[in-house]
């Protein structure tokens, strides 16, 4: 499927289908196009400065991931980079986990994203922002997906050892989250409300978030 342009969007008429958190953020937009339905993350919406900034690092980070996992089943297809602020990939059907019942899912769909994640680990790319509001559950609970690699981390270079660091640690990261969305939908999982250990520099970067929201309240 040929990439949209910039042009062909604006006679699109492409519907919302996520707004932007904030002032930050890409919208998500869903289109027809060439007979399918796509998903466009653009940034152009936003500020100048959040375009050429923000923008362009998260464009062009989230379009790398996308290739390295190209033609990974559970993953959707990257069709391309329509400029700087914008890419389109193929629209996954289904729902979003966070929209079912808490402990609803059977253990096949856990199996099957742990499956997922070791594949996807093993293209080279470790998610590091993994949540339920990205897992997409269609018809059958045994072929989840996995969609939003806006915060996505590339395995370095061998010789770059402070990345393989910082990439293996993005990976416990990933394991962690989908431990904890486990225990939160499957049926019949633990109720335990302590859950699995975080690793260690888990803990730091919750630390680092609350002395980051602390400073701002202060400066509002």
């Amino acid at each position: 499927m040929r990439t949209p342009t910039r042009e062909d969007l604006s006679r699109l008429s492409p519907r919302p289908l996520s707004q932007a958190r904030n002032r930050t953020k890409a919208d998500v937009v869903l289109a027809s196009w060439e007979g399918a339905e796509i998903v466009v993350k653009d940034f152009r919406p936003r500020s100048f400065w959040v375009r050429q900034t923000i923008g362009r690092f998260s464009i062009a980070r989230e379009s790398r991931a996308y290739a390295r996992l190209a033609g990974l089943a559970g993953v959707p297809a990257f069709l391309g980079r329509i400029d700087a602020h914008a890419f389109a990939v193929a629209f996954v059907p289904g729902k979003a986990l966070s929209s079912l019942p808490k402990a609803s899912q059977p253990p096949a769909l856990f199996r099957a994203l742990r499956e997922l994640l070791a594949a996807i680990h093993a293209r080279g790319v470790a998610i590091a922002d993994l949540h339920h509001r990205n897992i997409i559950v269609g018809g059958d609970a045994s072929a989840p997906s996995i969609i939003d690699f806006s915060l996505a981390l590339g395995r370095p270079s061998s010789w770059n050892l402070p990345g393989r660091w910082i990439f293996a640690r993005a990976e416990q990261l990933d394991a962690h989250a989908l431990e904890r969305i486990r225990r939160r939908y499957e049926a019949g999982a633990s109720t335990d409300p302590a859950g699995p250990a975080p690793p260690r520099f888990y803990a730091w970067g919750r630390s680092l978030k609350a002395l980051s929201a602390r400073i701002r309240r202060k400066r509002s």
